[in-house]
């Protein structure tokens, strides 16, 4: 196959950088966000404002920040909707008034109680260290992956294919950099034609340099690159 390329016409090779012949499992190492059931949520969230106002205008705008942020949260029935009856409402309400996390004074104002702030207060605090411990993992995983070498051995011990033995190129971190010099963006014939034929990290500025030249050239992208067979 013959391709055109930004450069001027020029015979196109695959990159040289080995690829795994198998799927890598897709292991998500994030620790799952809290969550918290949408109604006693919502209407704890209301916690100040008049209940019945406006069609219930406030609790069912928490609602709605509740469905957003407890969306993955399974519930025994239906599903949560901002839009469900006001009778239906009421009976959430009625019943968080029961369990004593909250009343509605005569004028219809939402009081959380001690033990209802409790229940807010709480979700916020493991929220806020759920998403620290996150960043943590974000940010440790982020170190090991900025010093994997392109030319690190097999399992075996062996040289990795293709790679010249005194490569010192660190690809994550070279796409990594690519891509946020490129206004984070990155196709992956990026890497195909381009990154993937460097080895060494003093080649990895003039390889951002012809992406981006490219991209000035043809605006379109890849798409309308001519291909002969």
């Amino acid at each position: 196959m013959f391709v055109y390329l930004a450069a001027g016409a020029r015979g196109y090779a695959e990159m040289s950088w080995p690829i795994s012949n198998h799927e890598s499992p897709d292991v998500d190492l994030s620790i799952p966000g809290v969550t918290a059931p949408h109604y006693l949520w919502a209407i704890l969230s209301a916690d100040g404002t008049n209940f019945r106002e406006r069609n219930y205008e406030s609790t069912r705008a928490a609602l709605r920040a509740a469905i957003d942020r407890f969306s993955t949260r399974t519930t025994g029935g239906q599903t949560p909707n901002a839009e469900i009856s006001e009778q239906r409402l009421r009976t959430w309400k009625t019943a968080f008034e029961e369990m004593g996390l909250l009343t509605v004074d005569e004028d219809g104002t939402v009081q959380a109680t001690r033990f209802g702030r409790a229940v807010v207060d709480g979700l916020d605090d493991v929220a806020a260290s759920l998403e620290g411990a996150n960043h943590k993992i974000a940010r440790l995983g982020a170190m090991v992956a900025n010093r994997v070498l392109l030319a690190k051995p097999d399992r075996s011990g062996n040289p990795a294919s293709g790679v010249p033995a005194g490569s010192n190129l660190r690809p994550l971190r070279a796409i990594w950099k690519a891509f946020r010099q490129l206004d984070n963006r990155l196709h992956w014939q990026d890497i195909n034609r381009v990154l993937g034929h460097i080895h060494d990290e003093h080649e990895l500025e003039s390889a951002i340099s012809r992406i981006s030249e490219f991209r000035k050239r043809f605006p379109t992208g890849y798409s309308r690159l001519r291909t002969r067979s």
